[in-house]
């Protein structure tokens, strides 16, 4: 019997197989920027920016490059030990969370309190508002219900105006000399 000759695959001139994209590589060095700019709690744009890359670039292209780095971040939690598990109890927590408040407790004639007066200062918890609205931001930013705030510049200066005037009246003007029929009517 003959043996069979395993077929090899094809290789890329580095020697890394056709076809086989997770290979892990070296992050360039503006990539390796903007991981430690995210790692460190920055919005991506931001850690783009940073990390030397343009304003148009960062604004256009930040998903993207979350996209490049996440593989990279996720390793990096899993090396800390920060599992999927602990961050959904953790944001869980978060979104119950309270605060202790110093309160004056009022009560007519003594109502309720054996050994107190009528009024006495005491320590009470409340639900922390502001707090369980960062948690509930976050959850939504994981689960890709919210994304970040682009800034747009909507600053139109004066000159920008008149010259976008003019080339609309120098348009309409020509659009009435080559066809004279169909402006009239």
């Amino acid at each position: 019997m003959e043996q069979q000759l395993e077929h090899e695959k094809p290789k890329h001139a580095g020697g890394r197989p056709v076809g086989s994209k997770n290979i892990k590589r070296p992050l360039k060095e503006k990539d390796q920027k903007v991981l430690e700019g995210v790692c460190a709690g920055k919005p991506v744009r931001r850690a783009m920016l940073d990390a030397g890359y343009s304003v148009g670039y960062a604004t256009t292209q930040s998903s993207a490059k979350l996209r490049k780095i996440l593989p990279r971040i996720t390793e990096i939690m899993d090396k800390v030990n920060v599992t999927d598990t602990k961050l959904i109890q953790k944001l869980a927590e978060g979104l119950d969370s309270t605060k202790v408040i110093s309160a004056n407790i009022i009560a007519p004639s003594k109502d309720g309190m054996k050994d107190a007066d009528s009024m006495t200062k005491d320590f009470i918890d409340v639900p922390d508002f502001a707090t369980r609205h960062k948690y509930l931001e976050t959850g939504l930013k994981l689960r890709g219900h919210l994304r970040e705030k682009l800034d747009v510049n909507v600053n139109v200066d004066l000159a920008d105006r008149i010259a976008q005037a003019r080339r609309a009246l120098y348009a309409k003007e020509r659009e009435i000399e080559i066809n004279p029929r169909e402006a009239v009517g």
